[in-house]
C-alpha cells in the first residue's frame, strides 16, 4: 500500500521526521494535535473554500488512490481548467494537490 502525504504529514516532517515516520508508518501511536496545529488546518480548510468561491467552475476529484488519479488523469485529458484535489502518484506516495 502506498503512503499518503498530507499537509499535516509535511508540516509534521518539517518540525520533525520521527513523528512524521510515527504518523504514517505507525498512527495509532501519534499524539494528538495541538490547538495550534489544528488552526493550522483549519485555516488551510478555509482557504480551500475560499479558493473554491475565486473558481467556481473547478471540477473536484472525488474519491481517494487509485480512482482519484485515474480521475485526475481524466479530467488533465479532457483540459479541465482548474481542479480541485488532484491526485499524483510518485514512486509509491501518493500526493494531494489542492488546486491546480
Amino acid at each position: 500500500m502506498a503512503a499518503i502525504l498530507s499537509k499535516t504529514n509535511f508540516m509534521s516532517g518539517l518540525q520533525c521526521h520521527k513523528q512524521l515516520w510515527l504518523e504514517v508508518q505507525e498512527p495509532h501511536r501519534a499524539t494528538a494535535l495541538a490547538p495550534a496545529q489544528q488552526r493550522i488546518i483549519d485555516q488551510g480548510n478555509e482557504v480551500e473554500q475560499y479558493a473554491r468561491q475565486q473558481f467556481p467552475a473547478g471540477q473536484p476529484i472525488e474519491g481517494s488512490g487509485t480512482e482519484a488519479m485515474q480521475a485526475t488523469q481524466k479530467a488533465i485529458a479532457a483540459r479541465a481548467a482548474c481542479l480541485f484535489e488532484v491526485t499524483f502518484s510518485f514512486d509509491s506516495l501518493f500526493i494531494r494537490c489542492d488546486i491546480l
